[in-house]
């Protein structure tokens, strides 16, 4: 989820160091980057013709530029999550990439089968955690419901990208 990690980061610093360039995420176009790059990553999972690990990064990109549009609106510029939560999901996004996604292929079968056991239950259907993050946009009212279920989207990320691996040695 590079593309995710890099703009979690652009937004973070921009807000940080209170640039004028962060009005551009503030634009009403934003929102409709956000929603067509969520419309990328529904198609592509849908179609199946891609890797499972590019709408990941598609839909996080979008619900990050949407929450960021929408929630400018409810909250002061200056709010703390403006810079708090972008930083915090580029770090655990890419400590889970470094310590998970890159060294699956040392995980030994047992570690996959309890994966597969996680991916499995329904709390962690990637559908219905997108549909959570979708609707966390929205709550306004309760602002840790969007990190919380991003932080699920990113577990659901980890999951799929460790048995992504193990699907591709099966089938060869």
């Amino acid at each position: 989820m590079t593309k995710f990690i890099a703009l979690c980061l652009v937004l973070g610093i921009l807000v940080k160091i209170q640039s004028p360039y962060q009005e551009w995420f503030k634009a009403v176009e934003m929102y409709y980057l956000g929603i067509s790059c969520i419309l990328v990553a529904i198609m592509a999972w849908l179609l199946k013709k891609t890797s499972f690990i590019a709408p990941f990064d598609w839909f996080a990109v979008g619900a990050l530029l949407i929450w960021f549009y929408r929630w400018h609106q409810f909250y002061r510029d200056d709010a703390p999550m403006f810079f708090i939560f972008p930083l915090f999901f580029a770090i655990v996004t890419a400590l889970v990439t470094f310590f998970f996604t890159n060294q699956r292929d040392q995980f030994d079968q047992e570690s996959i089968e309890y994966f597969k056991y996680f991916s499995n239950l329904i709390k962690l259907n990637t559908g219905f955690i997108a549909i959570c993050v979708l609707l966390s946009l929205f709550l306004t009212d309760h602002f840790m419901f969007y990190p919380i279920t991003m932080m699920v989207f990113i577990l659901r990320y980890v999951l799929t990208t460790c048995l992504e691996n193990d699907n591709l040695r099966n089938i060869s």
